[in-house]
Parts: C-alpha cells; structure tokens; sequence
C-alpha cells in the first residue's frame, strides 16, 4: 500500500476533500546549483493535489490523515499509461509494414499516432464510465488535531 499524509481541507456529508503535496527530491542533492533539473524544479515547483475521499470517519479542516493505495491499483494504471502505448506503437508499426510495405514513412507514422492516440482515448472512457477498475484511496488512520506528523509550509 503506498501511503501519503494529506491535511483535510473541508469535510462535509461523509465527503472529505484532502489535499496532498508532491514530493520533490530535487535541490538536495550537491549538484543542484549545476543540475538542469534542479533549475526546473524550482520553477515548477510541485502545486498541492486536492483528493474528495467518501468516509465515514468525522473530519475537521486542518485535520491530518493517512490515506493509502493499493500497488496492484498503481501497477495496472503504470501498465495501462505507459507500456500499453508503446506495445501498440510496436504493433502497429509492425504490422502495417508487413501488410503494405509500399506504405511511406510519413503514413506509417501518423497511423501509428492515431494508434496510440486512440489507445488513451478508449482508456479515458474506460476511467469515466468505470469499465476499469479505479478505486479511490482509502483513509488508512487518522491523526487528531493535536498529533502532526508533517508540517504543511505554504508555498509562496
């Protein structure tokens, strides 16, 4: 289970809105005056993600909680995002060489875009009308308003 703290924004009818900060490594290193990455990094500085979570557990704002998910979750959108769009691509590109092999480089590609493309169309209707299986996280504790495991600085 891959775990984050979150600080409940607002809780209202067993919905809670969290909101969660992306961690950065950058600019801990000894090379982060020298490293072009570091430089981005300062620049797109991580913004808070805010998460609605159903829950039956009473919230008040400014409260910190553990929310989780589950890696098998993270494993198949890793898969669906990232490896599926390259299999096609391979796909693709294989078999409309061996089918048309008189086909010009320039149609090869863009039907292998409209390909891939069309890939996380299907995978975003899939999300929307819940074909796949998108659960989402779970409040795993609750800290109360007096235990802080993680300060929150406001980013400037």
């Amino acid at each position: 289970m891959q775990e984050e703290i979150a600080q409940v924004v607002s809780y209202h009818n067993g919905v809670a809105e969290v909101s969660t900060r992306v961690q950065n490594t950058c600019n801990h290193c000894e090379q982060s005056s020298h490293c072009g990455t570091s430089l981005l990094a300062r620049y797109l500085a991580p913004k808070p993600e805010n998460i609605r979570l159903h829950t039956h557990h009473p919230l008040q704002p400014g409260q910190q909680v553990k929310i989780g998910l589950p890696e098998s979750l993270l494993l198949k959108l890793a898969f669906a995002i990232y490896v599926m769009p390259i299999v096609i691509l391979l796909l693709s590109a294989t078999l409309l060489t061996a089918l048309f092999p008189a086909l010009g480089e320039i149609w090869l590609i863009l039907i292998c875009v409209v390909a891939c493309v069309s890939w996380f169309i299907v995978l975003r209707q899939g999300i929307r009308t819940q074909r796949f299986e998108i659960r989402e996280p779970e409040i795993i504790q609750v800290y109360q308003p007096d235990e802080t495991p993680v300060k929150f600085v406001a980013t400037p």
